[in-house]
């Protein structure tokens, strides 16, 4: 935890279950902090509830069942909540959405959005929502986990129809570098003022 977003110490574990959890992707709603880890072994997607954030989490409900989910990454937007989550071997993507993250989830139309490339398919972070833009991260897993992480603007989100485009030829976060030798994986960035970012990686 950190006072200033500047110097850090570690707390301690706050969630621990019987089997793997991973990115945990947590969210607001209703005043109160949601989370959903990573529990594919499970083949579900369960969400959690914080009593005492960032404390305290309990199991809420499985709100999907049925596929080894990746990465599951939700958010809301033009008033419903949206779910990008990974399904087969890093190569699946597919697109949920609900009117609440309680209710009934339904797959989108054109899910899988994205189908056997496991370059772009698997979530690498939360999605963000700035200026009205919308900001997808993909792993980039191609011939091993960990290669890199691109940047996807999404140009169009309804019930009906999904759009996007890759932001640039280059990618925003390169794996197997002096730093990160083990791998790139994720981003989580976070806007604290106007034009001020935090930004935390996934690479070592």
């Amino acid at each position: 935890k950190s006072n200033n977003v500047v110097d850090w110490k570690y707390d301690k574990i706050v969630l621990r279950e019987k089997f793997h959890l991973s990115y945990p992707c947590i969210f607001k709603w209703n005043s109160e902090f949601y989370m959903i880890p990573e529990s594919g072994k499970t083949k579900t997607i369960r969400l959690y509830k914080s009593e005492n954030f960032p404390y305290n989490w309990k199991f809420v409900k499985t709100i999907l069942a049925g596929k080894e989910f990746m990465d599951s990454t939700i958010f809301f937007h033009n008033h419903l909540w949206w779910l990008f989550t990974e399904t087969n071997n890093n190569s699946v993507l597919r697109l949920y959405y609900s009117d609440s993250p309680m209710g009934q989830w339904n797959e989108h139309k054109k899910s899988p959005i994205i189908n056997g490339n496991s370059s772009i398919a698997r979530p690498a972070g939360n999605v963000i929502i700035d200026n009205n833009k919308i900001i997808r991260y993909a792993q980039d897993d191609d011939g091993g986990y960990g290669n890199q992480v691109w940047a996807f603007e999404v140009l169009k989100l309804t019930k009906e129809d999904y759009i996007e485009k890759k932001i640039s030829n280059k990618p925003l976060l390169k794996g197997f570098e002096k730093w990160n030798k083990h791998g790139m994986h994720h981003i989580s960035s976070i806007k604290l003022r106007n034009k001020l970012w935090i930004s935390c990686v996934d690479g070592y």
